[in-house]
């Protein structure tokens, strides 16, 4: 008969029961009696089967909670509970005068019940007196997995390769007919789990029979890049890895994202070590191709300047182009408080209708091996270590790089193509044409003439409207209606200065003089014009007595003309409005008509690569230059241009090629597609619809201007 333990025997059950809240206690008892010695009892303690109840709690089975406040011991006898003080009658008690509240006359606690563990944890509150049964193991049905038999089987999906496919088939059905001889086996094959093995997408498998146990070699079901990259030795890599890695520096996920995709697709994910060292070795060649890619636009602008010199048309010397920064995390606008700690600054050019893109600056204040270092007290910065990704200082503001930028994109330009830049649009901001003018200072060039961004000014006139009350409203209500008619007149402006310019460099393309004559002319006469006297209007400006309307000013309250005396101070007010936008400084500043619109476009290419909820220490650079080269290519070419650098290009005719030349061709499309003026018509009536849509039927409006998807009753207008 097997000898029992006298750890459990119910004696020594019964007295740690009994003591179970102190350990010192416990083990005095044991060595009271006799057993074991003092420091073998205390580890007896340590190494004892840990409870899933809490301290005060005791087994269940063993002991029920009476209604009058007693507790039933194991042997049947009744316990007093001190903390839980009853009467005869069930009347409160009272004690210094303090009437307690009844004892609880419910249900007793089933302790034959199982409790989930967070179910047992929202239960029990410190100091609680009722005994809660204690938490016995319990499998939740919902987490219940039936789990078949699985041993040596390979379940999921894979990751293979076709033609690797049909030779490990192949190979395993020539070896099974040697082995068997003449003997037929009937046997199927599988996949054996022991035998896979796995390089990042790639799959290795063996296949197995079920009969007779022939077994083939491990076989790679997968392609090995073409070549390897200078320097490296070992195996050439995997073709799938260096293709992921590329289409993930085109688009805003990483091994993160990859794990969670392969996860729901039931099939293995690669390392995320593994993924993210192959980042880090693409990365730099896709600085490399977008660099090789903006000498060659350089020299492509350079030749066509040259041939439209030679053949004798009108062709300046200069290069008008376009530059503007942006950041991971604007230091302005929604995100006040989180500085930019990334920048990036790319330079378009205006010769042509292609935009090409010359140069672009990147800028970082963040280095992986920086930051360890810094905590160990060593010195940081580019001079540090090898290899270091932090290119500006921390202790200045990432705003004083577009300084630095600008002028690394110029002396780029001219060390490539020799091209010089005589004319530059950009935002309000001077720090990139103060960087620019300091490159070609140093080569001996003049400085580049200034150009304002028509559309920045725009925003900018907008944004006066909130601030703008005129005194004629003011015999309505509340200064909230004053303001709303305000604004009205505000933006009407602000739209008819826009038209005002672009009308006067249509009738005027080449005569800057006679341009901004037109600008005068339109400028004196606006204020008069919406007051209804129009002596100073002409017959192709935007006034109200030449519209065809119902109504001559749609955007003015009222459909009418505004009672303005000659000395009122809105005529003052409405004036300085206006000259902000086309007074002659101004208007000198916007002579060209120039936009950033190009730099804006690629800053949201750049923010699908680079999201600004994601922080990119060390491959920052190459997922913008990677944007930069599919804003000159295409995303699918750029694509394509990697992985023939990386030896793991799309055999002609492959499932990867056609889709790869697909994503361009959709592209080209929706780009001519949104450059017609059918559709900019559309989007020009249906946001000045939306502008509109709350004033819509009041004071003699007609509803026939507004733009269909306006009219419903459920739209998104504001």
């Amino acid at each position: 008969q097997r000898r029992k333990c006298w750890l459990c025997s119910p004696a020594i059950v019964l007295l740690y029961r009994l003591r179970h809240t102190q350990p010192s206690q416990f083990a005095t008892d044991i060595i009271s009696m006799g057993k074991v010695p003092g420091r073998k009892a205390k580890r007896i303690w340590r190494r004892r089967r840990p409870q899933a109840f809490q301290p005060g709690n005791i087994a269940a089975k063993k002991v029920v909670v009476a209604e009058e406040g007693r507790t039933q011991g194991f042997s049947g006898e009744v316990l007093e509970d001190p903390d839980v003080a009853s009467t005869i009658d069930g009347t409160p008690e009272v004690e210094d005068g303090k009437q307690t509240p009844p004892e609880c006359t419910s249900t007793p606690l089933n302790v034959n019940r199982r409790l989930d563990e967070d179910l047992y944890l929202m239960l029990y509150r410190p100091g609680d007196h009722v005994i809660i049964p204690r938490l016995r193991n319990i499998q939740r049905k919902d987490y219940r997995e039936v789990r078949p038999y699985t041993k040596d089987t390979v379940s999921g999906n894979r990751l293979v390769e076709m033609g690797k496919m049909e030779e490990l088939i192949n190979l395993f059905n020539e070896g099974h007919r040697k082995a068997n001889g003449r003997k037929v086996c009937q046997g199927k094959c599988k996949f054996s789990k022991s035998m896979e093995g796995k390089q990042g997408f790639g799959s290795i498998q063996a296949l197995v029979c079920g009969k007779c146990a022939f077994k083939t070699t491990p076989t790679e079901l997968f392609q090995r890049a073409d070549s390897r990259e200078p320097g490296s030795r070992g195996p050439l890599p995997v073709k799938t890895n260096i293709q992921a890695i590329t289409a993930c520096a085109n688009d805003r996920y990483g091994p993160t994202a990859i794990e969670t995709l392969f996860g729901s697709l039931d099939a293995p994910a690669p390392c995320r070590s593994t993924m993210q060292k192959r980042s880090n070795k693409v990365n730099p060649g896709l600085v490399q191709l977008n660099r090789v890619q903006m000498e060659r636009n350089c020299n492509t602008l350079a030749e066509v300047k040259r041939l439209r010199q030679e053949a004798g048309l009108r062709e300046s010397n200069t290069v008008t182009a376009e530059s503007d920064a942006a950041y991971n995390n604007p230091p302005k606008g929604r995100s006040r408080g989180q500085p930019g700690t990334q920048a990036e600054c790319p330079l378009f050019e205006h010769e042509t209708g292609q935009h090409l893109m010359l140069a672009m600056g990147t800028e970082s204040q963040h280095c992986a091996v920086c930051e360890v270092r810094r905590r160990e007290g060593l010195p940081t910065g580019p001079t540090s270590h090898e290899g270091c990704t932090q290119t500006f200082p921390r202790h200045l503001a990432m705003g004083n790089s577009e300084n630095k930028m600008a002028k690394k994109n110029i002396e780029s330009v001219l060390q490539c193509s020799g091209l010089v830049i005589g004319t530059l649009c950009t935002d309000n901001d001077g720090k990139i044409v103060k960087g620019t003018n300091e490159a070609l200072h140093n080569a001996g060039l003049p400085p580049v003439e200034k150009q304002d961004c028509v559309q920045h000014n725009k925003r900018n006139h907008r944004s006066r409207v909130h601030t703008l009350e005129l005194k004629v409203f003011e015999g309505h209500r509340n200064r909230l209606e004053v303001r709303k008619k305000s604004r009205r007149v505000g933006h009407y402006l602000v739209d008819r200065c826009t038209y005002a310019m672009y009308q006067a460099r249509d009738r005027h393309p080449e005569k800057d003089v006679d341009f901004l004559h037109a600008i005068k002319l339109e400028r004196d006469a606006m204020v008069n014009c919406i007051r209804g006297k129009h002596h100073g209007c002409f017959q192709h400006l935007e006034c109200p007595a030449n519209s065809s309307e119902e109504h001559p000013a749609l955007d003015i309250p009222g459909g009418a003309y505004l009672a303005i005396d000659n000395d009122s101070e809105d005529i003052g007010t409405l004036q300085k409005f206006i000259d902000y936008r086309i007074c002659e400084e101004a208007a000198i500043r916007q002579k060209l008509l120039l936009t950033t619109n190009k730099s804006e476009a690629f800053h949201n290419r750049a923010l699908k690569k680079c999201p600004k909820s994601m922080l990119f220490k060390r491959n920052y650079e190459g997922r913008v230059h990677a944007a930069g080269l599919a804003d000159s290519v295409g995303s699918g070419a750029a694509i394509a241009q990697a992985n023939d650098l990386f030896g793991a290009s799309h055999s002609v005719g492959s499932p990867g090629n056609m889709a790869l030349r697909n994503i361009d061709r959709v592209a080209t499309y929706q780009k001519k597609r949104k450059q017609t003026k059918r559709y900019r018509k559309r989007r020009y009536d249906l946001s000045k619809a939306k502008r509109m849509v709350k004033e819509a039927g009041e004071d003699g409006y007609s509803r026939d201007h507004l733009h269909p998807m306006v009219l419903r009753d459920h739209s998104y207008a504001v």
